[in-house]
């Protein structure tokens, strides 16, 4: 069975939001935020699938400047409707919880590219 893109990125955001709710924080814990979110969410399991992005840090320097692009600014919580993110800084700025997060999502992405 070959999942779609999509498919992917849904089963990794319900495992980004468990961790979230782990850690305690509810402000990460939501469902898809904006379809911002769910594209970005999207192409960066296709680029993982392409092989463009193969380590933590890169899938969260792409999730960065798109949402930098987006007008997004770093704000000591997540607000969709201010457009601030807590994790809006560079991947080794993030604390060890927030890169690890990074790391949990492309080993997701990528157990789930190889399942048959």
């Amino acid at each position: 069975m070959r999942l779609t893109n999509e498919e992917i990125a849904q089963f990794s955001n319900a495992i980004n939001r468990t961790y979230s709710q782990i850690l305690g924080r509810e402000d990460l814990a939501g469902q898809w935020v904006t379809q911002l979110q769910r594209q970005n969410i999207i192409e960066c399991v296709d680029a993982v699938r392409r092989g463009l992005i193969t380590a933590s840090g890169e899938a969260h320097e792409r999730w960065l400047w798109k949402h930098i692009e987006d007008g997004w600014v770093y704000g000591p919580v997540k607000d969709a409707v201010l457009k601030q993110h807590p994790c809006l800084l560079p991947f080794g700025q993030l604390p060890e919880e927030e890169q690890f997060r990074d790391w949990l999502f492309l080993t997701t992405v990528k157990g789930l590219l190889q399942a048959r």
